[in-house]
């Protein structure tokens, strides 16, 4: 049996049907769960079969994770240095997270093709969004203005062709 795909937790769900589920179902369908469908001696023997669950999966391997985090570094690195090389932008390198915040306090001021000033990292964002088919997120949605938000938790591939047209539609602002 596997306990993460295999359904095994009695529930109730939202329209009163009772119904056996897996782990994945209980984390992807949740909202759809009312209740589990034990007792309360039955519910406390649940509750300590999934901390052990949790804890296994804690204390399981963890080999993939180098692999891994060398991929989110690569890619950190990658837009960084395409970022960084704009005109008007300067990228810091973040330590933990898997999106950066550009500094774009060099473009803030400076006019689209059409003539539209820039005045703040929101009229930046739908610029780029517009110009560049690229979705940014303003800093100000985190209190970091005149910065930007890119995320780089996707295909180097993807990465690249973003950080590329980000670049052309930097050097279209006047």
């Amino acid at each position: 049996m596997n306990l993460v795909s295999d359904p095994w937790i009695p529930v109730v769900m939202l329209d009163k049907t009772p119904r056996l589920v897996s782990l994945n179902e209980v984390f992807r369908d949740g909202e759809t769960i009312a209740d589990l469908a034990a007792n309360p001696c039955q519910r406390i023997a649940l509750m300590r079969l999934l901390i052990c669950i949790a804890q296994a999966a804690l204390d399981g391997p963890k080999d993939f994770l180098a692999e891994r985090n060398a991929a989110f570094r690569a890619r950190r690195d990658l837009v960084v240095e395409r970022l960084d090389a704009i005109d008007g932008l300067a990228c810091p390198t973040p330590e933990g997270a898997f999106y950066v915040y550009p500094d774009a306090g060099g473009l803030i001021g400076r006019a689209t093709p059409e003539g539209v000033m820039l005045s703040n990292d929101a009229d930046l964002a739908e610029y780029l969004l517009a110009e560049a088919r690229v979705a940014v997120v303003p800093g100000a949605a985190f209190g970091l203005s005149p910065a930007f938000r890119v995320s780089y938790a996707t295909s180097r591939e993807i990465l690249e062709t973003a950080c590329e047209r980000i670049a052309r539609a930097c050097a279209r602002l006047g």
